[in-house]
């Protein structure tokens, strides 16, 4: 299986996100970039604008044989290694993505977090983020649902009912965590 498709994490030329997207969508393969509204204050004007989450990165779901056709891009930088393995990003932690980035309302709603937190484990239950399974910890009284992506030790949070949460036994390791 070594030519097996996978998601893999590319490194890009500042603010150029939504050009390579554009370009790798033209060679017909599947990418992601995840977006978020933010509302950008001036001196005089507020003015909404969309934002990578992660500003930098994009996701690429492509074979290794193909990853040149990515590369060959002048924008983008390389692919995301670890020692000699590419970062490999899985399709629970994409769709983990697709599913917040769907169901938030703007940017404001979002913030950094620190990864690799402890917690109980938990599942939602009910609500945009239905199935979503990972840690929970108060902050300020309040449960914020967290998105670690491994591959570029990063994560994001969105605060989430408690309501909708119910405890779960030891899952195996996973990429959403409630904070």
């Amino acid at each position: 299986m070594l030519n097996s498709q996978f998601w893999h994490v590319c490194f890009l030329k500042h603010k150029s996100e939504k050009t390579v997207q554009k370009k790798i969508e033209e060679l017909g393969i599947e990418v992601f970039l995840p977006l978020s509204q933010h509302l950008k204050e001036y001196k005089t004007s507020k003015k909404k604008v969309i934002l990578p989450l992660f500003p930098g990165y994009i996701f690429v779901n492509i074979a290794p044989g193909y990853r040149h056709h990515v590369t060959a891009i002048p924008e983008v930088y390389r692919f995301i290694k670890f020692r000699d393995e590419f970062a490999r990003v899985s399709d629970k932690e994409i769709n983990n993505l697709q599913l917040l980035v769907k169901n938030i309302k703007d940017y404001s709603e979002i913030q950094s977090e620190v990864i690799f937190q402890q917690g109980k484990s938990i599942e939602i239950t009910d609500g945009p983020f239905r199935g979503m399974k990972g840690k929970m910890i108060s902050r300020n009284g309040k449960k914020r649902i967290i998105i670690e992506i491994d591959a570029i030790k990063q994560s994001i949070s969105v605060e989430i009912d408690a309501q909708y949460l119910r405890k779960i036994e030891c899952p195996d390791r996973m990429a959403v965590a409630l904070y």
